[in-house]
């Protein structure tokens, strides 16, 4: 998950070792408004899918195309997947290439969903699929501000920002 990569950076000392989890985030399939909806219901629906879509967009970097590429190595799909992929620099570009029609379905981490008109969110995929991804911030080691950085970092992660979080299709801790 992303404590992962972040724990990378303080154990280089470009971070500060002082972590905080802010939120956790989720991977949605998403279609154009008025496409059909597929059954996401269980792993083999999904499965199926990712297989028969004339095509899927996804980001491929960052912690929800690494989350997605074990998923389908856990769902024995990886290698077949890839006639039906558009990897994307990013969730947003993933999301560009559905609403533009260049791909049937996204995959994309929820937050790249929030607020985009022309698409229908159909659901999140499952934790046993794609585990539990963590939104977790830290300070630049050479921050001029290194206080003002963990205050902000921690209200981020208070009862205070619950709704901002939600808003943006992050799930409070």
């Amino acid at each position: 998950n992303a404590r992962n990569l972040i724990e990378d950076l303080s154990r280089q000392g470009i971070v500060t070792s002082t972590l905080v989890d802010i939120a956790g985030a989720s991977i949605s399939v998403a279609v154009r408004t008025g496409s059909p909806k597929p059954d996401i219901s269980s792993l083999d629906s999904i499965r199926r899918m990712l297989t028969d879509a004339r095509s899927v967009s996804y980001s491929q970097s960052g912690i929800s195309g690494l989350a997605l590429v074990a998923g389908l190595e856990k769902l024995g799909i990886a290698e077949q997947f890839k006639a039906q992929a558009q990897a994307a620099a990013s969730g947003t570009e993933a999301v560009k290439l559905l609403t533009d029609g260049k791909a049937a379905i996204a995959v994309v981490q929820t937050v790249s969903t929030v607020g985009v008109d022309g698409i229908d969110v159909v659901g999140r995929l499952p934790r046993e699929m794609v585990g539990d991804i963590l939104v977790t911030g830290g300070v630049v080691a050479q921050s001029r501000e290194p206080a003002a950085a963990m205050e902000f970092l921690r209200y981020l992660a208070s009862p205070a920002a619950r709704k901002v979080i939600q808003a943006r299709g992050l799930e409070p801790l």
